[in-house]
């Protein structure tokens, strides 16, 4: 049995700090200790702590799921206040990528770790984890959820559109709405302030919720097919071709568009068109292991709310291909674009 030094403050239902805890104490014995709560609070409804290791105070912060977005303010943290160890049930394979290029130790909860201090290294990788399941009892996460959680992740203020308004725009039928609006309710992702006025609630873990979910529930739904161009020239006049009315960019060319942030190896699109009209439009040839994946558009066919949802379908999109150039560029996209006071 391992001796735990616990501080007098501990709360030990943390769970999973304590599980981690516990397995570090296993590798480094008495070289590291737990001695209270953080006073950091960085993320919200994270379950902080601070241990010792080797002397050097280690600031914990405790999260369900990490995904690859917002990353950077546990480094800006680190070089504040000291050593970062994040802790997660699930951390997603680009997130841990980024957590070590970025320097942050990281543990989940099947026992995957990076750890680094001076001459330490821990380095555990290949132990199987699964994202966790939304709660099944709510609708949030089905497929209508998830088209209505696509507007408001982009506009906090469509919570107050009319049912009706919210619908079409989702591209959802009616009646989904009063059910997803209780969900909401429900996972605390939306308060009411006045009587016909809401207010959105943790963006973030929102976000993260719905790019998980978006990749697993949806985005294979509306799945269209792999291409490749007839023409050798296409990666280097992609932005020359005349797109099939309705249209639209993602994932790393859409990147270029909006921010000038890579040159686009992989194509992604989104559009009405069907496959035949894909092919005899773009003379594009079908090819499982094609650089051009299409998709069909899921919300109302709208100039206006094209524009819209270019940026957040290019940042999942970009977060999904998992390379460390994709996730770059999907944090400048996030920064620019998804972000709002």
């Amino acid at each position: 049995m391992i001796k735990v030094n616990a501080h007098k403050n501990i709360d030990w239902g943390s769970d999973l700090i304590s599980q981690a805890y516990h397995q570090l104490q296993s590798y480094l014995g008495d070289s590291i200790q737990w001695i209270g709560q953080s006073q950091t609070k960085r993320w919200e409804n994270s379950r902080d702590a601070v241990f010792r290791l080797n002397g050097r105070q280690v600031h914990v912060v405790a999260k369900e799921v990490v995904g690859a977005h917002n990353l950077d303010q546990l480094a800006s943290d680190q070089q504040k206040i000291g050593m970062v160890l994040l802790i997660a049930n699930y951390i997603t394979p680009p997130a841990a990528e980024k957590l070590k290029a970025l320097g942050v130790n990281y543990m989940d909860g099947k026992g995957n770790m990076w750890v680094r201090m001076e001459q330490v290294l821990i380095c555990i990788e290949g132990i199987p984890n699964e994202p966790p399941r939304p709660n099944l009892r709510t609708r949030l996460f089905a497929k209508a959820g998830l088209h209505v959680l696509f507007w408001l992740l982009q506009n906090r203020d469509d919570v107050n559109l009319s049912y009706r308004e919210l619908a079409d725009r989702a591209g959802v039928a009616l009646g989904n709405l009063p059910t997803i609006f209780k969900a909401l309710q429900e996972e605390g992702f939306i308060v009411r302030v006045r009587p016909k006025e809401w207010r959105l609630l943790r963006w973030e873990d929102m976000l993260t919720g719905w790019v998980q979910e978006f990749g697993r529930r949806l985005k294979p739904a509306i799945f269209i097919g792999r291409f490749r161009p007839a023409v050798s020239d296409f990666r280097q006049h992609w932005r020359e071709l005349p797109l099939h009315q309705g249209a639209i960019w993602s994932g790393e060319p859409s990147a270029g568009l909006l921010a000038n942030a890579l040159q686009p190896a992989a194509f992604t699109m989104y559009t009405n068109a069907s496959r035949a009209e894909i092919i005899k439009s773009y003379r594009w040839v079908p090819d499982p292991n094609g650089e051009i994946a299409v998709y069909r558009k899921f919300w109302k066919d709208d100039q206006e709310l094209d524009g819209l949802a270019a940026p957040l379908l290019t940042y999942v999109d970009l977060l999904e291909e998992g390379d460390e150039r994709g996730i770059e560029a999907a944090q400048i996209i996030r920064n620019q674009y998804l972000i709002h006071d």
